[in-house]
């Protein structure tokens, strides 16, 4: 087959940058994305979670929700404190046939192996919340408030590391500074956004049907996928980056 473009090679080749600017543009710019985070969670998670309080509030009354405050890093974080729910037997079985279901048609149908891989994945942490509330319901040790604090100290601690990976990833790409800032920030403001609305709503599936969902939510919807959307962004970057340089002779060095 006849090629209409033929590109130039990239073998035995490499791009060109300077270190100490490299060096110099990643201490600038992280220190600020810091700064822009630990002042902006306190009042996030403190909205986040009244939110949910008056959200809820129909179902519980003043007198059994609360907030909770705990200091984290260089600030604190707020997580509600409300009743969740235990899983009837009803629900528990039917979370079991669906799993089992789920599982056999992955296994049998013609799918993308990545998405089967997942199905099964979700469906074996269910399977795991189900013998648990099977048989050992009364030794369950978390509470809304203990899924809050724990989900949103690690989405902030993921939020703190997306602009250094982000930045370590993108700053040596020869592009220009402005494009790959606007990346770093839209993945950050991306990921927060993202972070807080999973968050107000795995709290609610929690509060209005069963803490059976607890383990799934955090384990296979949670801060893992932030790292989906992340590697996302970074690969469209690099792809618009690639078909732009790739003619450009002025950006290779040989590598020897």
């Amino acid at each position: 087959m006849r090629k209409s473009q033929i590109y130039y090679h990239r073998a035995h080749r490499q791009i060109s940058f300077s270190w100490k600017s490299l060096f110099v543009e990643f201490f600038l710019f992280i220190p600020f994305c810091w700064s822009l985070i630990l002042y902006t969670y306190p009042p996030i998670t403190r909205l986040a979670s009244q939110f949910l309080i008056e959200w809820n509030a129909p179902l519980h009354p003043a007198s059994t929700s609360s907030l909770t405050e705990k200091a984290f890093v260089f600030g604190s974080i707020t997580t509600p404190q409300m009743p969740g729910r235990y899983p009837a037997p009803q629900l528990t079985f039917a979370v079991f046939i669906l799993s089992v279901l789920l599982i056999f048609m992955a296994t049998k149908i013609r799918i993308p192996k990545p998405i089967a891989i997942w199905v099964i994945f979700v469906c074996l942490v269910n399977l795991v919340s189900v013998l648990f509330f099977t048989f050992l319901p009364a030794f369950f040790p978390y509470t809304i408030q203990h899924f809050s604090e724990l989900f949103m100290k690690t989405e902030i601690t993921i939020w703190l590391f997306v602009p250094v990976i982000m930045e370590a990833s993108l700053l040596p790409l020869p592009s220009s500074k402005i494009t790959k800032f606007m990346a770093i920030l839209f993945s950050l403001l991306y990921a927060v956004a993202f972070g807080v609305v999973r968050y107000v709503l795995f709290v609610q599936i929690l509060v209005r049907f069963s803490y059976i969902f607890m383990a799934v939510l955090f384990f296979c919807f949670g801060p893992f996928i932030d790292f989906i959307v992340v590697v996302g962004v970074y690969s469209f970057y690099v792809s618009l980056v690639s078909k732009k340089i790739n003619q450009d002779l002025r950006v290779w060095n040989w590598s020897y």
